[in-house]
């Protein structure tokens, strides 16, 4: 009787099965590790973001209480910077605007928080961000006009669609880089001469991150030395720093925000 070697086709078949569920295996365990990765680099990418905001906003803060009542160009600078985020508050000149809406914040999608269609957008929220790049510009302030282009460059209204929008990958803040010529150590009389500066200061777009701010519903009474008193309407101001975007594969957003208070220069410094 003649024996034939070999293996068959159920042990073929079965070898086959083992294999593809192996490497199967592999490919899970790879994609599933490549993914959290991914999730964990755009989480940590959009903390910096957030706190980079709220340093911003603190720095604007502390520089002007710093400046005291001077009349210095550097201390009117300041002023403004923080005139016209408070202009930016949501309730900023109306203390019995609902906030709930604003505070709880719970979105199904990121396009939401854009939509004209949604009475609750950033656009209604007067949502901002702070331009941190144009913040160092030595710009000199020398006219109304220069300090309402630098004001206007530093804090960014949420006014156009085409400037905030939903993130594309992770909340980030897009910069155009504009240029300028230096002379060189030579006479620069012809351009061979000149070397070109490239700064990135200009912002371009706003993915997935904005800024609200609450001013304070009560009133603070200051009791002068005369015996007199100075109501104030707001004493302080919350500060919701937001973000939203799709981690890879999710089907719901992710959100990561904060919220800062800053107490009112006005009534510190008084």
């Amino acid at each position: 009787m003649r024996i034939k070697k070999g293996d068959t086709l159920i042990e073929v078949a079965i070898a086959i099965a083992v294999f593809s569920l192996v490497a199967i295996g592999v490919v899970s365990v790879v994609n599933g590790s490549t993914s959290a990765a991914q999730s964990s680099l755009e989480i940590t990418v959009t903390r910096e973001q957030i706190d980079a905001q709220a340093e911003a906003l603190r720095f604007i803060h502390n520089s002007y209480i710093a400046g005291g009542q001077s009349n210095s160009a550097s201390n009117e600078k300041y002023l403004r910077l923080w005139n016209a985020i408070k202009a930016r508050a949501y309730n900023a000149t109306n203390n019995n605007v609902d906030l709930t809406p604003v505070i709880s914040y719970n979105p199904t999608t990121c396009a939401e928080l854009y939509d004209d269609n949604n009475g609750n957008n950033i656009y209604v929220q007067s949502a901002f961000v702070i331009n941190s790049h144009y913040l160092g510009n030595p710009m000199p302030i020398t006219s109304q006009a220069d300090a309402s282009t630098y004001v206007n460059k530093v804090v960014v209204g949420a006014n156009s669609s085409v400037l905030f929008a939903a993130a594309a990958t992770y909340p980030r803040l897009l910069y155009t880089a504009t240029t300028s010529e230096d002379t060189l150590l030579d006479s620069g009389a012809n351009d061979a001469g000149k070397q070109k500066n490239y700064f990135s200061d200009e912002l371009s777009r706003v993915e997935g991150i904005y800024i609200v701010a609450i001013k304070d519903q009560n009133t603070t009474t200051v009791v002068t030395g005369g015996g007199n008193s100075i109501t104030y309407t707001s004493a302080f101001y919350d500060f919701y720093i937001r973000t939203c975007w799709f981690a890879p594969g999710a089907d719901r957003p992710s959100t990561i925000s904060t919220v800062i208070r800053l107490q009112d220069p006005e009534v510190i410094n008084y």
